[in-house]
């Protein structure tokens, strides 16, 4: 007696175990495969929970001796309320495990496309930097510069020679970072 009690037990895991197996390959084959054809989520959800009854069908006939096209067909339209609470338990762990998993998909977009945009606000604020220093440099006020100091060079060079280290000096003080974008007027005026 305890031997047909041990039996039923290591048949009804042994279902349970392949029902679980089916149902996650099932779910491999959807994602794979079917997901992206259909355009809503509930059509997605319908389409895997009704390939899954279907399966799940199939793989009762086949393990019960009954397989034959009129046998699943007539389990596949036979909606009795028992035959829906038996299957029930399958279709409710994909139909979960479908849930978890499009969500960490999302998720996985969203988190993909934040990264791609702080690259793109990097890249943007790097050529403003870059902007930003070519403004403070002013090539036009340089070229003047260094066109009065060679002017100088032959008339007096002692004078070339201090607006050379002015100029220097200027340069160094504008294009310092510093992390203020207004200085005083006193500070201006001195420079």
């Amino acid at each position: 007696m305890e031997s047909d009690t041990d039996n039923a037990y290591i048949f009804v895991l042994l279902t349970n175990a392949l029902e679980s197996l089916v149902g996650v390959l099932v779910l491999q084959v959807f994602l794979r495969y079917f997901q992206k054809k259909i355009r809503t989520r509930l059509g997605q959800y319908l389409a895997l929970l009704g390939g899954v009854y279907g399966i799940e069908i199939i793989f009762w006939a086949i393990l019960e001796g009954r397989w034959s096209p009129v046998n699943i067909l007539l389990d596949l339209v036979s909606f009795h309320p028992f035959n829906l609470i038996f299957r029930s338990h399958l279709l409710i762990g994909v139909g979960l495990l479908y849930h978890w998993r499009t969500r960490e998909q999302i998720q996985m977009r969203k988190i993909t496309e934040q990264e791609y945009q702080l690259l793109l606000l990097k890249e943007l604020k790097t050529k403003a930097e870059l902007e930003a220093l070519q403004a403070k440099i002013n090539p036009h006020f340089l070229y003047n510069a260094l066109n009065s100091i060679a002017s100088l060079v032959h008339e007096d060079p002692e004078k070339a020679e201090k607006m050379v280290l002015l100029l220097a000096r200027f340069f160094r003080y504008s294009t310092q970072r510093s992390p203020h974008y207004y200085h005083s007027l006193r500070a201006e005026l001195e420079w």
